[in-house]
């Protein structure tokens, strides 16, 4: 499985916490999926990206650190979390299609150029 892949799968995971409107943890992800917790970040900038491209709420702003309680560093700082975090909990996320492995390649593609 490749990132854009495991990326497509935490989409999942991420859009059920909101619906719950539950944070998730990293360690959470990292088990669910069986990546170790210091390679999630990677899985989440492709979501992060799209995100941020389609204007659609920082679904990855649900995730955060069992020990900080809060998104990790590469949440970008301009955002406020709790206001982020809102907008995630109210946004219908099955009213769209998840976005599929090349989209969210193409949305990270898009950002590091």
């Amino acid at each position: 499985m490749n990132q854009y892949q495991r990326s497509m799968q935490v989409w999942s995971i991420l859009v059920l916490s909101a619906i719950n409107q539950k944070l998730i943890s990293y360690e959470t992800i990292s088990k669910l999926i069986g990546v170790p917790t210091p390679g999630i970040g990677r899985f989440l900038f492709p979501i992060l990206n799209f995100c941020q491209q389609n204007r659609l709420p920082p679904l990855t702003s649900v995730v955060i650190s069992h020990v900080t309680g809060r998104p990790g560093e590469g949440f970008p700082e301009e955002l406020n979390i709790v206001e982020s975090q809102s907008s995630v909990f109210v946004y219908n996320w099955l009213s769209r299609e998840a976005p599929d492995a090349e989209q969210l390649q193409a949305s990270n593609e898009r950002n590091t150029r």
